[in-house]
């Protein structure tokens, strides 16, 4: 750089970010880490500053080919980063799978979750009256709701049955919403909703089943929200507008044509507040904020049978739930509604259980960790602990 008269400040960013801040790590520190961000400014040429541009691209232009071979080691070498963080997981999973493997091949066993890969290798190839023929029976329409979590391999089963259904010129529906997609974990390909009536596959007559699903297909977009009161759809229709823009093109298909009609003369409301990772104790912040929403809902006239709440995961629904009735507000929830979580019915359990067998040390001291509550009988539970006088209360 020094020879050809490029500093630090010819590039982007100079020394505090972009390619200026990346040369000077590399400089400094003998560290060279390609982002995202600097990939982009590479690829769209702006990874220098206008000024200096007739000064920088003569010299940089020749060479792009060792920069393209400098990206695709830094790709390879992120995936080596990732794969070896999980490499004690993948393993694992490996071992379980051969475990599973000769466990199923030993008792002969065939899994639900193994017939879609089973089936798909049999009808990929061969045409619709073969399928009909093996289940029996012959349809002419077929509904497929939900379709944005439908998998590849159950994608690849139902093909060839509508193509030969659009064929002979019956109707077929297919339902879904690709903002929904949530079983990605399951398989679900949400790429095979947004890019109809293109069909992806090793089909052998793949040109004929494209041909068939571009001739049938109208697209219909659902315009009006019957659901959903005003502030909602309003709220909705911003976000996904925002979502909608952006480099990736298939978040862009996602989000396209998804704002709607406000139908609902419901007002509604929406506030959001985004909490940091980064703040200490962020659980707690969280149950303070329900706590006043809850509190703002109650005195605009609303009973706590009208309040419900959606949490990420299960721990945190517990967590907010133990809040809530520690404040006083009754909560009903998926374990509340369980017999097992009542301290009550546990304790009846347990006293039971102490009862029938006098040497079940676990139930007595579930019984006594239960009635420590009643400060009456704080001090028969500190007793309790006492190893050389819990005996007494066995015997």
């Amino acid at each position: 750089m020094s020879s050809q008269g490029l500093g630090i400040d010819f590039f982007k960013g100079k020394m505090s970010s972009g390619w200026g801040a990346l040369i000077n790590k590399f400089l400094t520190k003998d560290e060279f880490t390609l982002t995202d961000p600097t990939i982009k400014q590479y690829r769209e040429e702006t990874w220098y500053t206008p000024k200096t541009e007739s000064l920088v691209r003569p010299i940089i232009s020749p060479l792009q080919g060792e920069m393209e071979k400098l990206i695709k080691i830094n790709e390879e070498l992120n995936f080596a980063k990732e794969f070896n963080k999980q490499l004690v997981g993948f393993s694992l999973l490996n071992s379980i799978h051969q475990i599973l493997f000769k466990v199923k091949s030993e008792n002969n066993i065939v899994f639900i979750s193994d017939f879609n890969e089973v089936i798909s290798k049999i009808v990929i190839n061969e045409p619709a009256p073969f399928i009909y023929e093996k289940i029996g029976a012959r349809y002419k329409n077929y509904l497929i709701d939900e379709f944005q979590d439908t998998s590849s391999l159950q994608w690849t089963n139902l093909v060839p049955l509508v193509y030969d259904s659009l064929s002979e010129g019956n109707k077929n529906l297919i339902v879904g919403d690709a903002k929904q997609a949530i079983y990605r974990w399951r398989n679900g390909d949400v790429h095979q909703f947004v890019n109809l009536p293109k069909v992806e596959g090793e089909f052998t007559y793949l040109d004929e089943i494209n041909a068939v699903f571009n001739y049938s297909a109208t697209r219909k977009v659902l315009e009006n929200n019957y659901r959903s009161a005003s502030a909602i759809v309003q709220f909705n229709n911003w976000l996904f507008e925002a979502l909608a823009v952006g480099e990736n093109e298939q978040i862009q298909k996602i989000y396209k044509d998804s704002s709607q009609n406000v139908i609902k003369k419901q007002t509604g409301f929406v506030n959001a507040k985004i909490i940091g990772k980064d703040i200490e104790s962020p659980a707690e912040i969280v149950c303070q904020n329900v706590l006043q929403y809850v509190k703002q809902a109650k005195s605009d006239g609303f009973s706590d049978g009208d309040i419900a709440l959606l949490v990420r995961s299960k721990s945190d629904g517990m967590t907010i739930a133990a809040f809530l009735k520690e404040q006083g507000y009754p909560v009903v929830s998926s374990d509340s509604i369980v017999l097992g979580s009542s301290k009550d019915v546990s304790f009846l359990v347990s006293f039971l259980q102490a009862f029938g067998d006098d040497k079940n040390e676990h139930a007595a001291i579930k019984c006594l960790d239960y009635l420590k509550e009643d400060p009456s009988l704080t001090k028969e539970y500190d007793n309790w602990r006492i190893p050389d006088r819990k005996n007494d209360y066995l015997h």
